[in-house]
């Protein structure tokens, strides 16, 4: 089965701090490191750590960022479609607080327009088995004009109103996203809702684990055994591929070992597992 992630991708500098995030203080990094970020890599990569066949539209800038970018993939199986523009790649900054406080900053993140290139991409598209499509500024005139039955939506912090996520809410089968902006009550309300009209709904609720909604009725599924991660930058990520990848064995049995991956991959820190890397012919 073919997969195809339409979204953005970034260079991330994730710097981890020993003190708390105050807005009135000197911070000295633990550690900093930079690698690959955005929804859309993070998918992709887990995707290709199970070894399914993977394309990735994605946009890049026409410097150094963007050739960091195209560097990542020529190790994998991932195969790429580069839509380079004359803006700037997108770099992004993680401050992360042992005391799990986090600060994120887009350091470029230009407007850039790609509703003229989806022509361009339609047969791609439609030879797609699953399509995973990404929130994104520049990509979101695709998600109006994309007619496809296997949509895979990751809504993130969704707050239950913002109608920038309506064409993403239509167009998917399986939905995933955060409480993180959302009571208790609410998530509740909004996942019983989705799940009448979707295959699946999927609300994750940071360390205490998750709640699979399913034609009107919802199961919980706790984190057992919760430790402190490395980066969580990406565990969504890695929750979705993982899901996607056991779909075919039942959703009970889908959603344990999905969460299973989650759990191994923020103890790193990259946005998936090692693995041999591919080898292209």
């Amino acid at each position: 089965m073919k997969s195809l992630v339409i979204g953005d991708v970034s260079v991330d500098t994730i710097v981890h701090l020993a003190t708390p995030l105050t807005s009135a203080a000197t911070h000295f990094p633990v550690d900093t490191y930079q690698r690959i970020g955005g929804s859309a890599a993070g998918k992709a990569l887990n995707l290709d750590y199970f070894h399914r066949e993977v394309d990735l539209i994605t946009r890049i800038g026409r410097d150094s960022v963007g050739k960091t970018i195209q560097d990542r993939f020529k190790d994998t199986g991932v195969t790429p479609h580069f839509i380079e523009t004359h803006e700037a790649s997108i770099t992004h900054t993680n401050y992360l607080a042992q005391t799990a406080e986090r600060i994120s900053i887009f350091t470029s993140h230009p407007e850039v327009t790609l509703d003229a290139y989806y022509a361009q991409y339609q047969s791609l598209i439609a030879s797609a088995d699953t399509l995973f499509l990404e929130l994104s500024g520049g990509f979101h005139p695709w998600a109006s004009q994309i007619k496809h039955p296997n949509v895979w939506v990751d809504l993130h912090d969704y707050d239950g109103v913002n109608p920038f996520m309506d064409p993403y809410i239509e167009l998917a089968r399986v939905v995933v996203m955060s409480d993180v902006q959302l009571s208790q009550s609410s998530a509740h309300e909004i996942g019983v809702k989705l799940s009448r009209q979707k295959a699946a709904v999927i609300i994750t609720h940071a360390a205490r684990g998750l709640t699979l909604f399913e034609n009107g009725q919802s199961y919980a599924y706790p984190l057992l055994n919760p430790t402190t991660p490395v980066d969580s930058d990406g565990a969504g990520d890695a929750l979705i591929s993982a899901l996607f990848h056991y779909w075919d064995e039942g959703l009970d049995s889908a959603i344990q070992k999905a969460m299973a991956h989650a759990a191994q991959v923020v103890m790193e820190k990259d946005l998936t597992l090692n693995k041999t890397p591919h080898t292209r012919g």
